[in-house]
């Protein structure tokens, strides 16, 4: 799916490329967390991507 997004695509003055980086987590439930620590471990997720290159993903 992320692969899509490593095309370039074709406008009128000429061409756009870029690239996608995807940080995920989940709750399965259990002890609570609170939304800010949710939010963390996704801004971690992120910044994880970020270091693998363009066109990543990483799920905490």
């Amino acid at each position: 799916m992320i692969s899509v997004y490593r095309n370039k695509f074709d406008v009128p003055n000429g061409s756009i490329a870029f690239s996608l980086h995807i940080g995920v987590t989940a709750h399965n439930g259990g002890p609570e967390m609170s939304a800010e620590e949710i939010l963390q471990k996704a801004e971690e997720a992120l910044k994880q991507s970020r270091l693998k290159g363009p066109n990543t993903y990483v799920m905490l």
